[in-house]
């Protein structure tokens, strides 16, 4: 048995969970860490679009992306957070500890899930050391000001884990962190809380039986997005539940991995087919669950641009040496389909920002 089933049989017989549990937990983390080898913490992201004259060849695609311009090569070769500027073809290191591993490790030390603010001016992202529970974290832009928001025993009130799983996105005033915090117990590991940046007012907004991992805001704040998972229900679903509360809404039966638009018209998603060969994509919904459909093939969505109009997905990577890869982005127009790609050729623990200029 390799050392990540053991860990994950180890915890299961803690909670005595049944098989069904476990067969799922290590699928869902078997994915978690395949993403996060390729994106390492991706979690709701802000977006540049990348303006470039020769992009855009064809028309929408409902089967997959269109046409796609070369694209820039950037680096990111140090374990911490990067900002990415595409519209200079720039890339800046804003923060790491000088203890975080070159290489992802799964009891290691290293980093995931950055964040920006609403106003850009503060990341929240969740830390680990040693195999010590995950933490969250915020740091100012420029690598200054590092706070910690929460002081968690393990498997209580902690972030979940880092990467495209627990993401750790801000409200829209900016006023409270939400996070996957858990395992509760076998048959609820994960829920979802909120806190102040300031450690202040923890408190879980969802709660229900089965798992939940990835949550977004509504672009007003009354509302919550997030996937959910029930054991011996497959596959996941997508619900959309307001912040004070009440029943839950199904929008998607089929999907994984949510992110609300900032003009509120669309919800992005993951959704995956295994056949003889599996297939990633990216789709889009509107909140009521209508006009749902295909954008482009990619392994999820990692933030929209501010008005709306292009999503940033990750579509993959290709290793360039052990413990690093040039990672592939496309920045889609979600009303013609049109392309812009962007490569960053990161270590495994380099955690990327896709950051939007304040005069865009």
């Amino acid at each position: 048995m390799n050392p990540d089933k053991r860990e994950l049989q180890r915890t299961f017989e803690r909670f005595e969970a049944p098989e069904p549990a476990f067969d799922r937990l290590l699928r869902r983390r078997e994915r978690r860490e395949r993403r996060k080898r390729i994106e390492a913490g991706v979690v709701a992201f802000i977006v540049i679009i990348v303006v470039a004259a020769a992009a855009l060849v064809s028309h929408f695609d409902t089967s997959k992306p269109a046409d796609q311009t070369p694209a820039p090569a950037l680096e990111a070769l140090k374990p911490g957070i990067w900002v990415v500027e595409p519209l200079s073809d720039t890339i800046r290191f804003v923060w790491g500890p000088s203890w975080l591993d070159e290489r992802y490790k799964h009891w290691g030390s290293w980093i995931g899930a950055p964040t920006l603010s609403p106003n850009g001016d503060a990341i929240s992202f969740v830390i680990r050391r040693d195999g010590a529970p995950f933490q969250l974290w915020t740091v100012n832009s420029t690598g200054h000001d590092l706070q910690r928001v929460t002081n968690c025993s393990a498997d209580f009130f902690c972030p979940a884990g880092a990467g495209p799983g627990a993401w750790q996105p801000w409200s829209p005033d900016g006023r409270s962190v939400a996070f996957a915090g858990g395992p509760n117990s076998k048959e609820n590991p994960s829920d979802i809380y909120a806190v102040h940046p300031d450690g202040t007012d923890l408190r879980k907004l969802i709660s229900m039986p089965g798992e939940e991992d990835i949550v977004g805001w509504s672009p007003d704040g009354t509302q919550l997005v997030f996937d959910h998972y029930l054991f011996g229900q497959n596959p996941e679903q997508i619900y959309v539940v307001s912040v004070n509360g009440g029943a839950p809404a199904l929008v998607v039966d089929n999907g994984e991995s949510p992110t609300w638009s900032p003009d509120g018209r669309w919800i992005a998603f993951s959704r995956w087919t295994r056949g003889a060969s599996r297939t990633d994509e990216i789709w889009l919904v509107h909140p009521d669950g209508t006009d749902p459909h295909l954008v482009a093939d990619g392994l999820w969505s990692v933030g929209w641009s501010p008005d709306g109009s292009h999503l940033a997905i990750l579509q993959g990577q290709t290793r360039s040496v052990p413990g690093a890869a040039v990672r592939r982005y496309a920045i889609v127009d979600v009303h013609t389909g049109q392309v812009q790609t962007i490569d960053v050729d990161a270590l495994d623990t380099a955690e990327l920002l896709f950051r939007w200029p304040a005069n865009g």
